[in-house]
């Protein structure tokens, strides 16, 4: 778990506990594959382009 700090809408500091071990995994896979800005984000986003592509529901996807 690593400690991370965002700013809410409110403008006050907010400190979270975020587990970053899956996604950097995902990004590792990208790279030892050769992909240049592979990410888990661009992963989800190829998904559900080729679902819609597809003609899958968006309440489905």
């Amino acid at each position: 778990m690593n400690t991370k700090r965002r700013i809410n809408v409110a403008g006050e500091q907010v400190d979270y506990l975020d587990c970053d071990s899956l996604q950097a995994h995902v990004t590792d896979l990208y790279k030892n594959a050769g992909i240049k800005g592979g990410s888990s984000h661009t992963g989800r986003r190829t998904m559900v382009s080729r679902l819609l592509a597809q003609n899958v529901e968006v309440e489905t996807i």
